[in-house]
């Protein structure tokens, strides 16, 4: 496996990228450019101060719970309804807001003391927390603008 170094701007200069040749191809390395950038992102994620993060990683536990919740609350109405049970709903969101909080706190804020080289920052966890927490944001606007969008034609 031959090794080339980087003479882009985008990549540190002590960069050094491996590459696997492809058949037939002779001229241009290929170069797996999507675990640079995720790596690259990571490394900015952990620049952000700490309070920073630790807001952040509420907002996507929030949004997680927010947007589980009505799909919680239809499963036990349709299956296990029970007039004694009915906090059941709420439980079960808010246990999943605090586990999803609970892993961002480990993925991204870290202990005390402990310095963003000796963080988890570069496992594909985090990328897959990111994810799912833009994706529960995305989720999270569409229901409110569908709540509105009902909203104004009830008024009208």
């Amino acid at each position: 496996m031959k090794r080339y170094r980087s003479r882009s701007s985008r990549i540190p200069p002590r960069t050094v990228i491996a590459v696997k040749p492809v058949k037939g191809e002779t001229a241009a390395p290929r170069i797996r450019i999507g675990r640079l950038m995720a790596r690259r992102w990571q490394q900015r994620l952990m620049r952000i101060p700490r309070w920073g993060r630790v807001l952040m990683v509420g907002i996507m536990a929030l949004a997680v719970t927010l947007l589980i919740f009505p799909q919680v609350d239809a499963i036990y109405l349709d299956y296990f309804f029970n007039k004694d049970t009915v906090i059941i709903p709420a439980y079960v969101s808010a246990s999943v807001g605090l586990a999803m909080y609970g892993v961002g706190w480990f993925l991204i804020v870290g202990s005390r003391g402990v310095g963003p080289e000796e963080q988890v920052s570069s496992s594909p966890a985090l990328v897959w927390y990111i994810g799912l927490g833009v994706l529960a944001l995305v989720g999270c606007t569409l229901l409110l603008l569908n709540g509105l969008t009902l909203i104004d034609a009830a008024a009208g």
